[in-house]
């Protein structure tokens, strides 16, 4: 069923009127990850369907935030699953693989990741398929597999408690259907960002739209990060004869070229700034032989925050913009940040 911005935006509205997230616990993940360790132990087929490797186990139970890993289900205390919940924050590897070497093996079934948006890139599904983890819809599926358990639910404090959270999950899968319907074309209605913003889930939409932005990039590194509920694109290139970073990076709308050095003393910041300030006018020229004129600063030379790592804006790019462009010209300023690099004095 196709989803308008006008149906995202209602959702959304009700998202910000409901009491999960007037109590402000909405957007914590430990908070769903809780609510579905009990729903699980309350409901124990919840874990064979999430986990169907766990079949034949008796003695089943799920336990929150275990040595790090957001859920484990032990079977008379041995562990046999185990489950990374994304609801704000983007896949990491290195989490994932704390359940690889919590369960070593090629066992189909007790692996999973619960989240909001499947991986866009390839090379995160392939290392998914490859680990034997499989992915679940937060919003669609656990409701799927948890309603009729909760159909005969008698307890009047719990039946409430789940209605709370299936209306929580439907509404938020409505905005979830209207980002996936929009892929990378512009988000149509301007509030839908500051809605994101007042439910403070706006950092895994900017993450999933950024994802579809680094599909066609080819930059050696990338990295897809959130600093303050803000997702983020960063490109780190390295100086052949230096142990300094320069390279490209998308935060909050904001386009910036930078360059990280690791030495304190005054004398390197000064000159990695001054460094700093030439790039950007070599890029800021590159890009007006380019005609790139929309969107790009007219004279980019404000030094951004003080300290190791800093910048120079040189675009202004909403994520929620029409996104389809943005890849191909991440690549053409990668390519002339290559072969155009800051001098690699700056950080010795």
């Amino acid at each position: 069923m196709s989803v308008t911005s006008t149906q995202c935006f209602a959702s959304l509205a009700c998202l910000e009127a409901h009491p999960f997230t007037v109590l402000s616990l909405s957007d914590r993940e430990k908070f769903h990850t809780g609510l579905l360790a009990f729903a699980m132990n309350r409901y124990p087929n919840l874990i064979r369907q999430v986990f169907p490797g766990t079949g034949s186990l008796q003695n089943l139970g799920a336990f929150p935030e275990e040595r790090s890993i957001d859920l484990v289900v032990k079977s008379t205390l041995r562990d046999v699953a185990a489950a990374e919940i994304k609801l704000k924050t983007d896949l990491h590897d290195d989490q994932l693989n704390k359940i690889n070497r919590l369960l070593p093996g090629t066992i189909a079934g007790i692996k999973a990741v619960v989240g909001l948006f499947q991986p866009v890139r390839k090379e995160d599904r392939d290392w998914m398929r490859d680990n034997e983890f499989r992915w679940l819809s937060l919003t669609e599926e656990i409701p799927q597999f948890l309603r009729p358990m909760t159909a005969a639910e008698t307890d009047p404090d719990i039946a409430p408690l789940m209605r709370l959270w299936f209306t929580y999950l439907a509404e938020l899968d409505v905005v979830r259907k209207y980002f996936s319907q929009r892929g990378a074309h512009e988000i149509e209605k301007r509030e839908i960002s500051e809605s994101l913003c007042k439910i403070k889930l706006r950092g895994i939409f900017e993450a999933y739209r950024y994802n579809l932005v680094c599909q066609d990039i080819k930059a050696g590194e990338l990295q897809i990060g959130n600093t303050h509920g803000n997702a983020q694109i960063h490109i780190p290139l390295e100086l052949v004869r230096d142990s300094q970073n320069f390279g490209l990076q998308w935060q909050s709308g904001i386009l910036k070229v930078f360059i990280e050095i690791k030495a304190t003393a005054d004398k390197y910041r000064l000159h990695r700034d001054a460094e700093l300030r030439a790039l950007a006018t070599r890029v800021h020229e590159f890009i007006l032989e380019r005609g790139w004129r929309k969107d790009f600063e007219e004279k980019p030379e404000k030094l951004n925050k003080k300290g190791m790592f800093r910048s120079i804006t040189i675009a202004r790019w909403n994520c929620f913009d029409d996104l389809r462009d943005k890849g191909d010209k991440i690549n053409i300023l990668i390519t002339y940040l290559r072969q155009n690099p800051p001098a690699a004095s700056a950080g010795q």
